[in-house]
C-alpha cells in the first residue's frame, strides 16, 4: 500500500538538478517552549562542489497520524543518487526516512516499502 502525503505549503517545486538546490524545510521540536521554534520554509543547500546535493523527510505514522519530525537538505548519500521522488522502502521502520534528488523534491513524500513475495520451495 503506497501512502502519499501532500505539501503543506503552496510554492511551486522546480525539477531536475540544478546548482541552486532548495529543500522544504521543517524542524519539529516538541519541547520548546515557543512556538517560533518548529521552523519551516525553504532552506538552501550548499555543499562541496564535488559533492551531490539531496533533500530529505523524516516521519513518524501513529496509528495513521503522521507527524513530521524534519525535512531538510542532505549531503551526498549514495541512496539518494537519481531519485525524483521522495519514497521510504523499508519495511514498517520506527522513523519513516526518504531522500531525493532536485530540488524542493522532499515536498511530497510517500512510503512504499520494498515487500518481495516469499517464494516456498518443493
Amino acid at each position: 500500500m503506497t501512502q502519499c502525503f501532500p505539501p503543506r505549503s503552496g510554492s511551486g517545486a522546480i525539477l531536475g538538478r540544478s546548482e541552486t538546490q532548495e529543500c522544504v524545510h521543517y524542524n519539529y521540536n516538541p519541547s520548546a517552549a515557543e512556538s517560533r521554534v518548529n521552523r519551516s520554509g525553504v532552506e538552501p543547500c550548499a555543499g562541496e562542489k564535488d559533492k551531490r546535493l539531496h533533500c530529505f523527510a523524516t516521519w513518524r505514522n501513529m496509528s495513521g497520524t503522521v507527524d513530521v519530525v524534519r525535512q531538510g537538505c542532505w549531503l551526498d548519500d549514495v541512496n539518494c543518487y537519481d531519485r525524483n521522488e521522495c519514497v521510504e522502502k523499508k519495511d514498517d521502520p520506527d522513523v519513516f526516512f526518504c531522500c531525493c534528488e532536485g530540488s524542493m523534491c522532499n515536498k511530497k513524500f510517500s512510503y512504499n516499502p520494498d515487500t518481495l513475495p516469499q517464494i516456498q520451495s518443493t
